[in-house]
Formats: C-alpha cells, structure tokens, sequence
C-alpha cells in the first residue's frame, strides 16, 4: 500500500504596516522545507515585528503629544486638509490590521490542517511497516517543528494586532479631539463674525438716522436764511444810495427856495442878511427893524438847513 503523501505549506512574504511577516499558503505535497530556512524566516519576521512594535509604543506612549493649537484663516483650512489625510491614514492601518486578522484567521485553519494531517500520519506511521519508520519519523519531526513555526507565528500575528488596535484606537481619538476642536473655534468664529456684522448694522442704521436729521436741519435754516433775505430786500445798497440821493436833491431844491425868498422880501441897497443902517431918531428905529427883519430870516434859513440836513 502507498504511503498516502502529507500537504504541506509553502511561505510568502506578505507587508502588513511596513513590515513583513511569513503566511502559509496550501501547496502540492512533496518534501518538507528545512528547519534552518524556516527558523530563519521566523527569526527574520519576528524581528521585523519587534521594531514596529517598537515604533507603535513610541509613537502611542513614549512621545508625548503636544496640546492642539488654535488656527484661523488659511491655518485652519491646513488643519482641516490634514487632519483628512490623518484620517484616511488611520482607514488605511485598520485595513490593514483587517487584513492581518484574516491572515491570523487562515492561519488557525491552517493549523487545524496541519494537526489532523499529523493525525493521519501517526495512523499511517503505524500500519506500515519497519522498513519506512525512518521516512515516516522524520516526516513527523519536520511536521511538528513546521507546526511550531506555525503557532508561534500565530501567537506574534496576535500580538502585533493588538498592538496596532491600541495604537490606532490613541491616533484616532487624538485626532478626534482636534477635529473637535476645529469645529468649535469655527463655531466661535462663525458667532463671533455674526455678532460684528450686527454691531455693524446698527451702527450704520444709527448714523443714517443721524444724517436724516441733519439734513432735516439743513433744510430748515435754508429756509429761514431764504426768508431773512426776502424780508432784507428793501434795505439793500441799492435801496440806500437812492434815498440818499433824493434826500440830498430836495436839501438843494429848499436851498434855493429860502435864497429866492430872502432876495424878494429884503428892500433895496440893503443885503438880505444885514441890518439897515441906523439913521436919525426913526431912521434907526426903522433900521432897528430892518435889522431885526434880517435876524428873523436868518433864523428862518438856519431852521430850513436844519431840518434838511435831520430829513
């Protein structure tokens, strides 16, 4: 009877956040690949895994993360763009970590394979007989260290998720409280600029009104100035010079009359404004009264200038 051939797996290298890791991927049967190889390529994951593991603890603990800052303007709108590529990063990882999951998952089916494959051969092992117990030994031997790798491997994938989860789960609040606080300066602005633009229309309102009643004012001292000159029409220079004019014609026209007046009443060889000569006994009575006349009409004339010169 033919002894029934074990499947075994083949390695791949498969990147999961930057670091490669060794997966099982099932394969023709056929030989099984050394120990030292597969030790190797564990050792190499393995190693692999420490430093991203290292990296992650840095990155999520050891590194302390500074208080978010405040942005406005073209800051702010910088703050947004990042904090999408941030986002978009952290959807990346946790495809990732998905991904690893399933790898985790495969493996374990894998596993359970391998355990009933080595079943098997323990059953096979002992129906044969003593000229293959070698062959079927070290078929067992290479199966059980190949199944080590296995588990150990496993139990890395595991670890490595997990760590990935804390990671992840610290970047993805932290930049949840940014992003939250990004809305509520927003918001703040968004009130702020609400509350300027009302002062400001108040403001404006205010001084519309102001100017309203200015020139309510204006209207009604132009009135008034408008009146005031319409009621000083009649005093204007004009006005003025020619009454003065008439004043000064009428003093020349009654001047004339009071010098045709004297030179008519005054008798002969005697001058309107002197007296007669004095005679003897009545002649001096008469010139007396001459004299007398010609007072009287100087009076009169010095009366008439008068009362030209108040007119």
């Amino acid at each position: 009877m033919e002894r029934p051939r074990a499947s075994r797996s083949q390695r791949k290298e498969v990147k999961i956040g930057g670091v490669e890791v060794g997966t099982s991927a099932p394969a023709n049967s056929g030989g099984i690949e050394s120990t030292a190889n597969t030790n190797a390529a564990t050792a190499a994951a393995s190693a692999g895994q420490q430093r991203r593991l290292q990296q992650s603890k840095r990155a999520a603990g050891g590194k302390k993360m500074a208080p978010p800052r405040t942005f406005s303007g073209q800051g702010r709108n910088k703050t947004l763009a990042v904090a999408e590529r941030v986002r978009k990063a952290v959807d990346g990882h946790l495809d990732a970590a998905d991904k690893a999951m399933e790898l985790a998952a495969k493996a374990r089916s894998r596993l359970k394979h391998s355990i009933e494959v080595k079943a098997a051969l323990r059953d096979v092992t002992a129906v044969k007989g003593e000229s293959k117990a070698t062959q079927a030994t070290d078929t067992s031997s290479g199966d059980a260290q190949f199944l080590k790798d296995l588990v150990h491997e496993n139990r890395e994938l595991h670890a490595f998720v997990g760590e990935m989860k804390t990671t992840m789960q610290v970047v993805v609040d932290h930049r949840r409280k940014q992003i939250d606080e990004l809305l509520r300066i927003q918001d703040e602005a968004r009130a702020d600029a609400a509350r300027t633009k009302q002062e400001a229309d108040d403001k404006v309102a205010a001084l519309e009104k102001e100017v309203t009643r200015l020139n309510a004012k204006i209207e009604e001292m132009q009135q008034v100035m408008c009146a005031a000159v319409e009621a000083d029409a009649g005093t204007s220079v004009d006005a003025l010079a020619q009454e003065i004019a008439r004043v000064e014609t009428e003093n020349s026209q009654l001047r004339e009359l009071l010098l045709v007046c004297d030179t008519s009443i005054a008798p002969e060889g005697v001058h309107p404004r002197s007296g007669g000569d004095g005679g003897d006994g009545g002649d001096g009575g008469d010139g007396g009264d001459g004299g007398d006349g010609g007072g009287e009409t100087d009076s009169n004339e010095d009366g008439a200038e008068g009362k030209s010169e108040e007119e």
